[in-house]
């Protein structure tokens, strides 16, 4: 019983303890007309219809920092957005021609 507590605490304090990447998108400037989404760490998310190329505004939820890519499929030009808790408007090049969303670790 202890080697079995003991591999499962190993097995814990090896897991790296990062959330996923939130963010709330919005259609237009200076955070008006939003709507969460979520990504987990690492992963490629594709927006869907109601805000691919559609997004003007972005705020990151947690303390993740995310990409946001003007391709689907994290392809493309890509924007960094950190944690700063307050909404943030896209770069002219990337308004309303966005595609796609990753996010890093915390």
């Amino acid at each position: 019983m202890r080697s079995f507590i003991a591999a499962l605490s190993a097995l814990l304090l090896a897991t790296p303890l990062v959330q996923g990447g939130a963010i709330t998108a919005c259609i237009n400037s200076n955070g008006v007309n939003c709507s969460e989404r979520n990504c987990s760490v690492e992963n490629c998310c594709n927006f869907q219809p109601d805000i691919k190329n559609n997004m003007a505004s972005v705020r990151v939820n947690n303390r993740a920092g995310c990409h946001i890519f003007e391709l689907s499929d994290c392809k493309g030009r890509a924007w960094a957005v950190e944690y700063t808790g307050k909404f943030v408007n896209l770069p002219a090049w990337l308004k309303n021609n966005n595609a796609s969303l990753q996010c890093h670790g915390a």
